[in-house]
């Protein structure tokens, strides 16, 4: 499937190449699902804390998680502040790993 919605990196790939860029497969979709958090981690790649309050809405959950069902990958790795807080609960729709 190629998705028709092209940004500039997109674009530049196509105007280099010809073509754009494929995979035969998905093995890991990492999903950032908000910025709340009871820590505020120097290390944290997203600066969530306490204080922050954005998360991702019901309808990215769905979109996120049809886009598991179709890509099939080995691991979703849940990520963002801590996924506890998040009234979404998205962890919670975590299965047992495929062999």
């Amino acid at each position: 499937m190629i998705v028709s919605i092209m940004n500039d990196f997109d674009k530049k790939i196509r105007e280099v190449t010809g073509t754009y860029l494929k995979t035969s497969s998905i093995e890991i979709i990492q999903v950032n699902v908000g910025t709340p958090c009871d820590n505020r981690c120097v290390h944290c790649h997203i600066q969530a804390g306490p204080d922050r309050t954005e998360i991702m809405d019901s309808r990215t959950v769905h979109l996120v998680l049809r886009a598991a069902r179709n890509a099939k990958p080995k691991l979703i790795d849940i990520t963002g502040g801590a996924p506890e807080p998040t009234p979404l609960r998205l962890h919670k729709n975590r299965k047992k790993r495929r062999p």
